[in-house]
C-alpha cells in the first residue's frame, strides 16, 4: 500500500531473514537499532511491488505517487533543456537540492549536467525492496544537507532463484506506449550456505508523445508560444550606407508574400506571421534505459556479513523540439542580401540594400537531441558485531557521466550569412536538393562527469541501563571527495540555438569529512529522548557543527505524541560554483524595457528581437556564494484507537539562510529599474546583449506544513478484505525573499518565481485495496489543488487523478496484474505558463499520456 505508517517498518527479503545479521533493521534517519527510537519522526515506507500492482515501473513514478514531493524537474521537462534527461526528487517543493536521495543509506554520485542532486533514472526499480521517506529535516546521521528530508532507496538483501518479468503499458492515444523486460536470479543461502549472489537486467523502452498527438497539447496555443521567427522569413529592410556600412531600417517585421500565413503552424498576430513552435515539439521524449546489478554477500559467522555490490544504469533520452532560429546568441539576426536569387523583386522601400530575416530552418526539419546518461556504482559493506559492539563500514565509488548529442535539424552559425549571400538558402521557399544539408551538423557538443567516493563506519553499544531500559550510543566517520568536470566541443560555439554556444569548459573537486554522535535515552517508560549531533568540515567552506534532538512520549497505549528539532548546512554544491558560464535564451518571452517598453516599439529598436521575444540571460555558478543555514523542527501525534485504525498529523516548520539560487527572469523583467544592473547593452547601439542571472544567495525561504496519514483495516466480509490508506501534505507557508533584508514574497497557490513552478497549497493519495485468496485489488487517486497562473487571468483548475488495477497469484509463482491509469482519461487543465517547452499545461505535475491500459506478468522459477 502507498501509504504512511506512524512508525518504520522492518521487511525480510527472503528465507534468509532467520540469520541475526541479515536480519539487522536500520531504519532511514537514525542507525540506532529497533523500531522504538525511530518512530519521532514521520516516515512513510512504501513497499515496491505494491508499486508495480499500480503500474508504476520506475522510480520517477514512485516518487511522484509520494504526497509531499513536488518534483519540478521530470523527464518531460527534458524537451527543449540541457539538464541530461534528469529527473529529480523535491520534497515540500523547496527544490531538488534539498532533498537527499540514498541507495542502502549511502550517497551516490549527483547527476553531471544538473549538479545539485541524484538523477532518479540512476535507481533500478527492478532490485529495490522498499523505499523509506523521512520527512524529518536536516539529520546529523546522513548529512546537514537534507534539509528538505530523505528518501532511502533499499534494495534486497538477497535473492534466490530467478524471476522473469514483463510489462506493458498501451495508451488509449496515440504515442507513449511503454515496454519493459527483467531478469533477476539468485543462488546460495546465508543461512545454509553462508552466502548469496544475485544479479538483476532489466530493459524499458517508453516512445515519444508528439504535441498533434493530444489534443490538449494543440488547444489555446495562440498566441502563446509562437515566435516571429518562422518560415518563411519575416524580414526587416535595410539601407547599408556604402561610406560607413551603418544599417538604416526602412521598413517593419512583414513578409507581404505570405498573407495567408499558411495555418496552422503559422498564425497572424501582431502585424506579423508568426510559428506556432510548441506544434513541432515532442511533449514527452522517447526513453531507453538498461540496467544491470550485482550483489555478492557472504556471511564471515552467524554475526558478521561482508558484501560487494555493483549498480549500473544507462539512460538515453531524446527529444524534440521546433526548427532552429536563425539568431545567434548575441541577438544578431542574418541578412538577405539584394545579390540573392530570392531577394524580393517588389514590396520594398526604395534603396533596400538588404533585408534583416528573422527566420527558422523549417527544411532542415526539426531539432533532435540526444543525451545518455551512465550512472554507475561499485559499493563494499562489513556489518555485524565485535563483542557487545555492533559495527557497519563501507566504501563506495559512483560516477555519473552524461553526453549530449545533437542528432538533426542543428544549423552551423558559421556558415549559414555565406549561405544567404551566395543564394544557397531560400529563406521564403524551397532551395536546391540539399541546400539546407550543407549548413547542418551533427556529433557531440558536450560531456558532463560528476564523481564521489565515500567511506564511513559507524559502531553502536548499549551504554547504560535506566530503569525504562538501555540507553544506546552511536558513534560515527564519514568522509567524501566530489569531482564535477564540463567538456564543450567545438560544436557547441557554432550550433545554433542549444544554449550552449558560449559556454567553458568547467571543472572542480571538494573534500569533506564529518564525525556523528547519536545518543537515545529511555527517560521513563512512556518518554523517550534521542540526542545528535553532527560535525562537517568542507575543504572550500569549513567547519559546522549541528545538533538534532528527538522525542517520543506515549502516555497511553492509543496515542504517542513526537518531535524533532535541528539545525541544517548545506554548503554550496559543486554545480553551484562551477556552473559554466554561458548565454542562453530565456525560458518566457519578454519585452526589453528600453526598446520596447510594455510592447511599444521604440524608435531604433526591432519588432522582432525587442518586442514579445525570447532574450538572453547570462547563467552560471560563482565562487563567492555563502553556505546555507537552516532550522527544522516538527511536533505531531499517532493515534490508533482501535487495532484497524491509525492516523498521525504532524506539524512542521522549515526555515533556510542565505537561500542559494538563481532569480527568477519574471521578477528581473517586471522591476527593470531595481534590477537596471543585469541589463547588459551594447554601448552604441543600446541593443540588449543579455541579462546577468548567475547564482547569488538570494535571501531567507520560509516554510510550514502539515503531514497527514491514516491506514483503516475494515471488517472482513464474504468478498473480501478492504482497507484505505491516506497521506497528504497541506502546506501553511512557502514564503520567501529575493535578497537579504529584502521583501518577502508568498508563493502559495501560485505559480511561483521561487521555482518557477505553482506550489500546491495541498496534495493527497488515497488507495482503497482488496484481496481475497489469490486476488487482489487497488483503487487509488492522487489529487492537487489548484492554483494562480503564471499571468494574470488563469486559474489552473485542481486536479484528480484515478488508477485501477487488479492482480491474481496463481501457485506463488506466476503473478499477473491487469490496469488502467488516468481511468477517466483526465485531460491535464489548461495552464498559461511559457517557462517550459510544452504550452497550454503545465508537463511536470499533469498527466500527458492520459487512459492506458497496462499489464505486467511476473513468473518465478
Amino acid at each position: 500500500m502507498i501509504g504512511a505508517t506512524y512508525a518504520a517498518s522492518a521487511f525480510a527479503d527472503d528465507a534468509d531473514s532467520s540469520s541475526p545479521a541479515a536480519n539487522r533493521v536500520e531504519v532511514t534517519g537514525t542507525y540506532l537499532r529497533g523500531i522504538k527510537q525511530q518512530s519521532a519522526t514521520p516516515m512513510t515506507v512504501i513497499k515496491t511491488e505494491d508499486l508495480t500492482k499500480q503500474g508504476i515501473v520506475n522510480v520517477e513514478q514512485a516518487v511522484a505517487a509520494i504526497a509531499a514531493n513536488t518534483s519540478a524537474i521530470t523527464a518531460a521537462t527534458s524537451v527543449g533543456t540541457d539538464n541530461g534527461g534528469a529527473a529529480f526528487a523535491d520534497l515540500r517543493g523547496l527544490g531538488e537540492q534539498y532533498t537527499l536521495v540514498l541507495l542502502d543509506g549511502r550517497r551516490m554520485a549527483n547527476q553531471a549536467s544538473n549538479g545539485l542532486a541524484v538523477d532518479l533514472n540512476a535507481i533500478p526499480l527492478a532490485t529495490i525492496d522498499h523505499i523509506d521517506v523521512y520527512k524529518g529535516g536536516a539529520t546529523a546521521t546522513y548529512g546537514t544537507d537534507a534539509i528538505a528530508g530523505v528518501i532511502n532507496f533499499v534494495t534486497k538483501k538477497s535473492v534466490q532463484g530467478a524471476t522473469i518479468e514483463a510489462r506493458i503499458l498501451s495508451p488509449q492515444h496515440p504515442g507513449g506506449l511503454t515496454k519493459e523486460v527483467s531478469v533477476t536470479g539468485g543462488k546460495g543461502s546465508l543461512v545454509d550456505d553462508g552466502f548469496n549472489v544475485y544479479g538483476s537486467f532489466t530493459a524499458s523502452k517508453s516512445n515519444e508523445i508528439k504535441t498533434t498527438d493530444r489534443d490538449f497539447a494543440q488547444n489555446s496555443l495562440n498566441p502563446i508560444g509562437t515566435s516571429g521567427n518562422s518560415f518563411p522569413a519575416n524580414y526587416v529592410p535595410q539601407n547599408v550606407d556604402p561610406n560607413t556600412g551603418k544599417v538604416t531600417v526602412l521598413g517593419s517585421a512583414t513578409n507581404p508574400m505570405y498573407p495567408g500565413c499558411n495555418p496552422p503552424t503559422l498564425v497572424a498576430y501582431n502585424g506579423t506571421c508568426r510559428e506556432q513552435t510548441p506544434l513541432f515539439y515532442g511533449i514527452q521524449p522517447e526513453v531507453e534505459q538498461y540496467t544491470v546489478t550485482g550483489k555478492a554477500s557472504k556471511q564471515i559467522n552467524e554475526d558478521n556479513l561482508v558484501a560487494l555490490q555493483y549498480i549500473g544504469t544507462q539512460t538515453t533520452t531524446k527529444t524534440r523540439v521546433a526548427p532552429t532560429p536563425l539568431l545567434t546568441y548575441t541577438n544578431d539576426f542574418f541578412t538577405l542580401p539584394s545579390t540573392s536569387p530570392y531577394f524580393p523583386t517588389s514590396g520594398l522601400p526604395d534603396g533596400t540594400n538588404q533585408l534583416e530575416l528573422h527566420s527558422r530552418s523549417i527544411p532542415a526539419g526539426d531539432r533532435m537531441d540526444e543525451i545518455v546518461s551512465t550512472t554507475q556504482r561499485v559499493m563494499a559493506t562489513a556489518d555485524g558485531m565485535i563483542g557487545s559492539w555492533a559495527y557497519a563500514g563501507g566504501l563506495a565509488y559512483s560516477q555519473n557521466q552524461v553526453r549530449h548529442y545533437l542528432t538533426g535539424g542543428y544549423v552551423d552559425g558559421s556558415k549559414l550569412q555565406d549561405a544567404f549571400n551566395n543564394g544557397t538558402l531560400n529563406p521564403f521557399g524551397d532551395s536546391a536538393p540539399g541546400a539546407w544539408d550543407s549548413v547542418a551538423l551533427n556529433g557531440k557538443i558536450e560531456e558532463d562527469k560528476y564523481a564521489t567516493t565515500l567511506a564511513d563506519f559507524h559502531v553502536n553499544k548499549d551504554i547504560y541501563t535506566l530503569p525504562a531500559g538501555a540507553v544506546q550510543f552511536v558513534a560515527g566517520v564519514e568522509a567524501r571527495h566530489e569531482s564535477l568536470d564540463a567538456v564543450f566541443t567545438q560544436l557547441a560555439q557554432s550550433a545554433l540555438s542549444t544554449g550552449l554556444e558560449s559556454a567553458q569548459n568547467t571543472s572542480g573537486s571538494r573534500n569533506s569529512q564529518a564525525v556523528f554522535m547519536q545518543l537515545a535515552i529511555p527517560v521513563t517508560e512512556t518518554l523517550n529522548v534521542n540526542l545528535a549531533a553532527r560535525d562537517d568540515y568542507f575543504s572550500d567552506f569549513g567547519n559546522t557543527a549541528n545538533p538534532e534532538v528527538k522525542f517520543t512520549w506515549q502516555p497511553i497505549e492509543q496515542i504517542k505524541f513526537r518531535g524533532n528539532a535541528s539545525t541544517g548546512f548545506r554548503a554550496p554544491s559543486l554545480y553551484n560554483i562551477y556552473q559554466p558560464n554561458q548565454q542562453t535564451n530565456t525560458a518566457g518571452q519578454y519585452n526589453d524595457p528600453l526598446n520596447c517598453p510594455n510592447g511599444v516599439l521604440q524608435p531604433g529598436g526591432n519588432q522582432g528581437r525587442d518586442c514579445e521575444a525570447q532574450q538572453q540571460l547570462l547563467i552560471g555558478g560563482s565562487k563567492d556564494l555563502k553556505p546555507e543555514k537552516s532550522d527544522s523542527a516538527s511536533f505531531g501525534f499517532v493515534v490508533e484507537p482501535i487495532k484497524a485504525v491509525t492516523a498521525s498529523v504532524d506539524f512542521w516548520w522549515t526555515n533556510i539562510h542565505d537561500t542559494i539560487g538563481t532569480l527568477s527572469e519574471s521578477a528581473i523583467f517586471a522591476d527593470p529599474d531595481k534590477y537596471a544592473d543585469r541589463f547588459v547593452r551594447d554601448p552604441s547601439t543600446q541593443k540588449l546583449l543579455y541579462v546577468i542571472d548567475t547564482t547569488q544567495n538570494l535571501g531567507n525561504t520560509m516554510t510550514s506544513g502539515i503531514d497527514l496519514s491514516a491506514t483503516v483495516r475494515l471488517p472482513k466480509t464474504d468478498i473480501g478484505n478492504f482497507s484505505v490508506t491516506y497521506d497528504g501534505t497541506y502546506l501553511t507557508k512557502f514564503d520567501y525573499q529575493h535578497e537579504k533584508d529584502g521583501q518577502y514574497f508568498h508563493g502559495i497557490g501560485q505559480f511561483s518565481d521561487y521555482n518557477n513552478a505553482p506550489i500546491f497549497r495541498y496534495k493527497q493519495d488515497l488507495n482503497l485495496n482488496w484481496n481475497k485468496g489469490n486476488f487482489s485489488g487497488i483503487l487509488g487517486s492522487t489529487y492537487q489543488t489548484g492554483y494562480q497562473d503564471m499571468y494574470e487571468g488563469n486559474r489552473v483548475a485542481s486536479y484528480i487523478l484515478w488508477n485501477l488495477s487488479g492482480t491474481y497469484v496463481y501457485h506463488k509463482d506466476l503473478t499477473i496484474t491487469a490496469g488502467i491509469k488516468n481511468l477517466f482519461d483526465k485531460a491535464p487543465p489548461y495552464s498559461n505558463q511559457d517557462y517550459t517547452f510544452q504550452q497550454g499545461y503545465d508537463p511536470r505535475f499533469f498527466d500527458a499520456v492520459g487512459r492506458a491500459y497496462y499489464l505486467q506478468a511476473s513468473y518465478k522459477m
